[in-house]
């Protein structure tokens, strides 16, 4: 029997924590991005280092480690978009089995009674999640593969006499424009992976609202903390930012 969704019979306070969460996790994404433009961050930081890799690689000629990097870099998303699938059809499961999963949740402690539409409810959002992060991999994946054809297409290093040549000034200029657009294509990929994998921690942080929407809101802040913590005040960021030093 098909059952329709009324979006009125949702409890106030889960309103309020599925508004609470995404305001968390939009307004986090817009502060990080001005942040990092005035203070050091991972991906500035890591911006600043793909610039230094575009600017070596026009200076040598075999490069067959850089088609190896970008081989590793582009793993991540693929594991990643391959794991969002699975998720995404566990969770299409779920959505048939909503009465027996409420009933085994409602025996934790501490955990809200609610209906199984609220569940289904619930269930609907981290799939938007976890599509979410999909999209982001599979963007940055193809993003990882433009800059192997970028690559491939780099002007070849200078020579001793090039400066002496008619073209030395054209093939300069050429260098140039390879370094800005092939850092920018591989931090925008760097940057579609960090959008994806921090979906995945609000992906993780969602998975409190199922045991009361307080918890959800308290975990929603937690996770911003660990974002911020890591990306601004990690020993890691300091490694990076004193290597350019």
């Amino acid at each position: 029997m098909s059952r329709s969704f009324n979006l009125l019979s949702i409890p106030l306070v889960d309103i309020v924590a599925l508004a609470w969460f995404f305001a968390w996790w939009v307004g986090y994404t817009m502060v990080s991005h001005k942040h990092g433009q005035r203070a050091p961050s991972l991906l500035s930081e890591s911006s600043r280092r793909r610039r230094e890799w575009m600017a070596r690689i026009v200076q040598r000629e075999v490069r067959i480690m850089d088609t190896a990097i970008l081989t590793n870099l582009s793993s991540s998303p693929t594991f990643f978009a391959s794991t969002s699938i699975i998720i995404i059809g566990g969770l299409f499961a779920l959505l048939g089995t909503t009465d027996k999963v409420s009933a085994i949740v409602s025996e934790l402690p501490f955990t809200a009674k609610v209906s199984d539409q609220n569940w289904e409810i619930k269930i609907i959002v981290m799939i938007g999640i976890f599509v979410y992060a999909f999209f982001k991999f599979t963007w940055a994946l193809r993003q990882f593969n433009f800059v192997s054809v970028m690559v491939g297409a780099a002007p070849p290093p200078p020579e001793p006499d090039e400066s002496e040549r008619p073209d030395g000034p054209l093939l300069a200029q050429t260098r140039r424009r390879f370094i800005d657009s092939a850092t920018l294509v591989v931090s925008y990929a760097g940057l579609n992976y960090n959008l994806g994998l921090r979906s995945y921690y609000f992906g993780i942080g969602s998975t409190t609202w199922f045991i009361n929407p307080y918890a959800f809101m308290v975990a929603t802040v937690w996770v911003v903390a660990i974002l911020y913590l890591r990306e601004f005040r990690s020993k890691t960021l300091r490694a990076l930012a004193s290597q350019g030093e």
